[in-house]
């Protein structure tokens, strides 16, 4: 069955205050601690001027204060090919990302390599937050028509990996 947004965020709110209460501390530690966590990347970090991928190491460099080389270690990725693209960034938005989502995405998605970054986040968004593609293009501020491009992409290169894994057994 799915649930509104609305009221899956009165849930998380719940649930939040419910755990302040119960560690003896406030509604905004409880929101740091989950938002500081660098095992996961707050969906408010996801900007136009910049690529998921860029958004997500300027993200966990700056505000979660991880060396890159250990974002490329939780990721999957080359050290090089991380502070390239941090340094793109950097240079595309000197500025600091938000930080302000109560949704999040786990960095272990992101080491599926048959998928691009910006698909496996669109496919988590659509598969376990049980979103619309309308609902994933403004927590990304991208395009309906992008997101469906791309979750589409997605299904076919899962699909086709099926088929390939089923035909060599």
């Amino acid at each position: 069955m799915r649930r509104a947004k609305g009221q899956l965020r009165e849930e998380i709110e719940e649930h939040i205050t419910l755990l302040a209460l119960h560690e003896g501390k406030t509604r905004q530690e409880i929101l740091s601690s989950l938002i500081s966590d660098p095992t996961r990347v707050p969906v408010s970090v996801f900007i136009s001027q910049l690529t998921p991928l860029e958004s997500i190491i300027k993200y966990l460099h700056e505000n979660a204060q991880l060396p890159l080389s250990k974002i490329a270690q939780k990721i999957g990725r080359s050290n090089a090919a991380i502070s390239i693209t941090y340094a793109r960034a950097k240079e595309k938005f000197p500025g600091k990302a938000a930080e302000s989502s109560v949704d999040f995405i786990p960095l272990e998605i992101l080491t599926e390599r048959k998928l691009s970054i910006f698909e496996n986040i669109v496919a988590y968004l659509k598969e376990t937050g049980n979103l619309t593609y309308h609902e994933i293009a403004l927590l990304l501020h991208k395009d309906d028509r992008t997101i469906w491009t791309v979750y589409h992409r997605a299904q076919k290169k899962q699909e086709n990996t099926i088929k390939k894994h089923a035909s060599t057994q």
